[in-house]
């Protein structure tokens, strides 16, 4: 980490810097449950056993990491509750990429969203890693391992689909 001040956790933060804090973790949470719902549409839809297999390991992955992030918002004092529950969903941060429901029978689609979804991930998670904040840093390595496997099987699925011709 550069020279900046480590913040210790919510009772080191100004006014200002939790606010911003709490942005970054909104959409770092709602990106992963928000993800991890629509990953569930493809169970059983999947082309192969292997491949429903993966993507509800990958929704489940994807949802423990929601709840790190929830965890890590509840403690600027939120509750679960309010924080999925009884959230309105306009009030969900999560990017348009992932709020898009996918269309019936387009396992491609799905693949290249995940690709590009979980491309974009590891650059946001490689950038957290230096966060000065440390319950985002503490949780950023936890996250990695997973989803290097989620970008491994968004890339082998593209390099089948980008062989079959059709």
């Amino acid at each position: 980490m550069s020279e900046r001040t480590a913040l210790g956790g919510p009772d080191d933060l100004s006014e200002p810097q939790q606010r911003a804090v709490e942005a970054q973790l909104f959409r770092l949470a709602d990106d992963e449950f928000v993800q991890a719902e629509r990953y569930t549409f493809w169970q059983v839809r999947a082309p192969t056993l292997e491949s429903d297999l993966a993507i509800s390991n990958n929704a489940q992955d994807e949802l423990g990491h929601a709840r790190l992030w929830y965890d890590a918002i509840q403690q600027l004092g939120y509750s679960e509750e309010s924080l999925i529950w009884e959230s309105d969903p306009a009030d969900f941060q999560h990017s348009t990429l992932v709020e898009l429901p996918f269309e019936e029978g387009d396992w491609a689609n799905a693949v290249l969203r995940a690709y590009l979804y979980d491309t974009a991930e590891e650059i946001r998670l490689d950038a957290l890693t230096e966060s000065t904040y440390r319950p985002i840093r503490d949780r950023t390595s936890t996250i990695q391992g997973e989803e290097e496997y989620h970008l491994e099987h968004a890339l082998s699925w593209l390099d089948r689909l980008a062989a079959d011709g059709e």
